[in-house]
C-alpha cells in the first residue's frame, strides 16, 4: 500500500469510533475520519467470535487485497477501520464477497469513484 499506513494506537481506533462516521455492509462496517494529511491510515479489526486465529487472518488478508486494488483510486486524507460484522456467516467466505463489500463501503463514504469496480 503506497500512500497509506497502519493505524496501530489504541488512542487513534478509539476515536476513530466516537468521532469517525460509520457506514455499514453485508459483512464489514467502515469507520471514517478525516486526518488532514496526505495520506490514509488504515485499521482491521476481526473479533475471536468470527472464528479461530485462521479464519480471522484469512479476512483481513481479502480485505488489505481489496483495499490495494481499489486504493489508487481512493481519495487521501482519512482514517479508515475496517471491523468485521460478527454475525455475518463467514463458512464460504471468498474474496469477490470481501471486495464488493469494501467496494461498496468506500462508495458509500464518498472516498471512491462511482465507476465499475465490482466483480461479477
Amino acid at each position: 500500500m503506497i500512500n497509506t499506513f497502519s493505524i496501530k494506537n489504541e488512542k487513534e481506533f478509539t476515536n476513530l469510533i466516537n468521532k469517525g462516521k460509520w457506514f455499514g455492509g453485508d459483512f464489514l462496517s467502515l469507520y471514517m475520519l478525516n486526518n488532514n494529511k496526505y495520506q490514509n491510515f488504515i485499521g482491521l479489526g476481526v473479533s475471536k467470535k468470527v472464528g479461530n486465529a485462521v479464519k480471522r487472518n484469512l479476512i483481513k488478508r481479502l480485505i488489505r487485497e481489496s483495499y490495494k486494488k481499489v486504493e489508487n483510486d481512493l481519495k487521501y486524507g482519512f482514517n479508515l477501520f475496517f471491523v468485521c460484522k460478527n454475525k455475518a456467516n463467514f463458512d464460504d467466505i471468498n474474496y469477490e464477497l470481501i471486495y464488493n463489500d469494501v467496494v461498496y463501503l468506500l462508495k458509500k463514504a464518498g472516498l471512491l469513484g462511482w465507476k465499475n469496480f465490482l466483480l461479477n
